[in-house]
């Protein structure tokens, strides 16, 4: 595997295999990240990789692109892994015309029907938390 493929996994639930048959489930991060500065087994070290729960505890070795035999990712992740947030957004372009309803005594009215007419377009292939703006996961085609 190369580290290109490794690293677009970043931050991402995945399942991997290691070149011993070890097979090892968490949020796949890196060495040297600020979250880490407190812990320098995390920290000092260059160019390795570990697991975490979704916070900050390690739950696996430290291992090298070279020990990846196979990564796995898990997009069936219920709340983001650095705040706890249980919303997502995707990144959109839209176009469209509508006919947007007033009333003429100021109120609001039924726009229900706002968006029929519009078509929309991902911009972005990877969903984005909510509250902290952490990229989560690589959306389906």
């Amino acid at each position: 595997m190369k580290r290109e493929q490794l690293e677009k996994h970043l931050n991402e639930k995945v399942k991997v295999q290691l070149f011993n048959g070890d097979i090892i489930e968490g949020y796949l991060r890196k060495t040297g990240e600020d979250d880490f500065k407190n812990n320098p087994n995390l920290y000092i070290p260059k160019n390795r990789y570990f697991l975490t729960d979704g916070g900050l505890n390690c739950v696996s070795c430290l291992f090298r692109v070279s020990h990846v035999v196979k990564i796995q990712i898990d997009k069936n992740i219920k709340c983001c892994p650095y705040c706890g947030s249980e919303q997502y957004y995707i990144k959109q372009n839209f176009k469209g015309t509508c006919c947007y309803h007033i009333r003429f005594d100021g109120k609001e009215t039924e726009n229900g029907d706002l968006w029929d007419n519009a078509s929309f377009k991902n911009t972005s292939k990877y969903a984005w938390c909510s509250y902290c703006n952490k990229r989560l996961f690589e959306l389906d085609n």
